[in-house]
């Protein structure tokens, strides 16, 4: 987890074409760093990875069913309900009371309310609890669940929720044998947890009372993974004393990652594509690509992102003859809707959510970063 700290921006912003001339020298100083690599026929980038920041060197985040870095950005199409989740055992000679909790927000992030275990229900079917567990002896242990009705809550003007997790008799997560959250989007009817269901689980540890694992922006159904505590002090944590500590938390590190001013794991990807890739093709999500021009350096880099900010492109997938590719994006089914067929040894990927797969060479962000060391 990490502990942000932020102040007003009172610097006068930099001119458009003093960031644009810097940024063009560092894109053409990595496409050549990565020259003397080995080189592709193709290279396919997932738009969706210009949401993703590059991992930075900082404390280790929690660990994950999969591995968001810090500050990613998803769009769930099919988001109706979100389903929290917090399971967790008693220590052997310790009780420990973890809460689940949800702050909500309207569209300026003033407080519009909160649902945990001193209020079951918000604005009616909006936020539901399952109620209050104070101690979860092992081995079963206890769970608590929250729902979040998107449609519920907009009716509400709630425009913003964001999850935490409190020890309630501050005993910190390290201390713990077991506990984890997450959340899962569960269809209506079906059984109270579905694995098959679970987008994201991640376990609660670190000298921390207190977790916001992520922000639900309510209106577009896009989630951002912050990872992110509130320090406490004393007994009796609660979402309604930190409710507006926890709305600024989450104000600033939205405003943060969607300003433009970090790498990304797209960038990451455009660096060695532009320098190793004889094609580069940029996917979206709705089936479409777009082919950018290769052999131009910075300019290719920028003609990535470019066409990563666009919904659709002017080309569709196909399947492709044998090739040895560079494929950057989410997930292995993603990566197979991607490249549709056989590959040459040597083909290569970098997937957000772990390792691909045979035939596949798997590659991380931190291979790709290594690769950008001057020699």
């Amino acid at each position: 987890m990490v502990r942000a700290w932020s102040a007003p921006e009172r610097r006068r912003p930099l001119p458009a074409d003093v960031i644009a001339e810097i940024r063009a020298s560092v894109d053409a100083e990595l496409v050549d760093r990565a020259g003397g690599l080995d080189r592709f026929d193709v290279a396919v980038l997932d738009a969706v990875l210009g949401r993703v920041p590059a991992p930075r060197r900082e404390r280790a985040g929690s660990a994950q069913l999969t591995g968001w870095p810090r500050g990613s950005v998803r769009h769930l199409p099919d988001l109706d309900v979100l389903r929290l989740f917090l399971h967790w055992t008693d220590g052997e000679k310790f009780r420990v009371d973890l809460d689940l909790s949800c702050g909500f927000y309207d569209r300026e992030w003033m407080r519009r309310g909160h649902c945990d275990y001193t209020r079951l229900r918000f604005k009616g079917r909006a936020a539901v609890h399952s109620g209050d567990l104070t101690s979860a002896p092992p081995p079963l242990g206890a769970t608590e669940f929250l729902d979040l009705d998107r449609a519920a809550l907009l009716s509400a003007r709630v425009e913003w929720a964001v999850p935490v997790v409190f020890s309630y008799n501050d005993v910190p997560f390290e201390a713990l044998d077991a506990a984890f959250a997450g959340f899962s989007l569960p269809e209506r009817g079906g059984r109270q947890f579905d694995s098959a269901r679970v987008v994201q689980r991640f376990n609660l540890r670190g000298d921390s009372r207190s977790l916001a694992p992520l922000v639900l922006n309510v209106r577009t159904g896009e989630v951002m993974w912050i990872d992110a505590s509130l320090s406490t002090a004393g007994y009796g944590h609660n979402v309604g004393g930190y409710g507006a500590r926890l709305g600024r938390l989450a104000a600033d590190l939205w405003e943060h990652f969607c300003a433009g001013t970090r790498p990304t794991l797209l960038d990451l990807a455009a660096w060695h594509a532009s320098a190793r890739a004889d094609r580069i093709v940029v996917a979206h999500a709705d089936g479409t690509t777009t082919q950018v021009p290769v052999g131009r350096g910075a300019e290719t880099v920028a003609a990535v992102r470019a066409a990563a900010t666009r919904d659709t492109g002017d080309g569709t997938l196909s399947r492709p003859q044998v090739a040895r590719a560079f494929v950057a994006t989410v997930d292995q089914d993603r990566l197979m809707v991607l490249v549709d067929g056989e590959v040459a040894d040597g083909s290569a990927a970098l997937l957000l959510d772990g390792p691909a797969g045979a035939p596949w060479t798997p590659v991380s962000a931190a291979d790709l970063a290594a690769g950008l060391v001057p020699r």
